[in-house]
């Protein structure tokens, strides 16, 4: 009887031992997962020339910028009658600092991300001037478009950063609601840059009030 008991004993100790081990796994193996809307677009993205260097934006100098990556965790999703979009924020994937040099000689320290994203000649001043980073306000996304009718997708680059007058009113949260089709709920004054998604130009518009205001540039890509 006392061995029958132990024998149970045992094998009550092995399952709650192999129960544990299959909680230990679930815990510290998380698996992403993700609506079908960001898989499908992660699908998409991982068949494009750019998946193995990431999203590097030619700046107005011509020079390259450092690759950027999709932050699958940071997407938003909206749509209009022909479209839908999918917003992922691009980030780089580790932060690098490089010094430059003011007008009068002191060092100017700017970010790896800040090396990227343009901003006005009066957010720099206004940023050099208070060594305020929030003065460099800016996003980039990668917007993935997916036609309604048919599920093709296209996908290019949003930039954009606000002009002083509008950041100074919104210093904290100068990009509140600001999506591809909303732009700030009607209320963003500021640059918006398009780019392909090999990285070349394709357009800038200033905004004012949430809205297209003027075609300050436009290159468009002869395939």
């Amino acid at each position: 009887m006392n061995k029958s008991i132990l024998k149970q004993a045992f094998l009550l100790l092995l399952l709650a031992r192999v129960f544990s081990s299959c909680v230990t796994m679930d815990t510290f193996i998380p698996e992403e997962k993700f609506s079908p809307e960001v898989t499908d677009a992660q699908l998409w993205f991982d068949k494009q020339e750019i998946k193995a260097e990431g999203v590097r934006i030619v700046l107005p100098d011509g020079q390259i910028g450092f690759p950027l990556w999709p932050d699958w965790k940071m997407t938003f999703s909206e749509e209009d009658s022909l479209y839908r979009y999918l917003g992922v924020h691009l980030k780089p994937s580790r932060k690098i600092h490089s010094v430059t040099k003011n007008e009068d000689g002191t060092d100017n320290v700017l970010s790896y991300e800040q090396q990227h994203l343009l901003t006005t000649p009066e957010c720099m001043a206004k940023f050099q001037e208070t060594n305020d980073s929030r003065y460099l306000a800016t996003i980039t996304r990668l917007i993935i478009r997916t036609e309604k009718g048919t599920n093709e997708k296209f996908g290019f680059i949003m930039l954009a950063y606000p002009e002083l007058s509008y950041l100074e009113e919104n210093i904290d949260n100068p990009f509140n609601n600001f999506t591809y089709l909303k732009h700030g709920d009607g209320v963003f004054n500021g640059i918006t840059e398009y780019y392909h998604i090999d990285g070349s130009f394709s357009n800038a518009w200033r905004f004012l009030d949430g809205k297209y205001c003027e075609l300050l540039r436009s290159e468009e890509k002869n395939d």
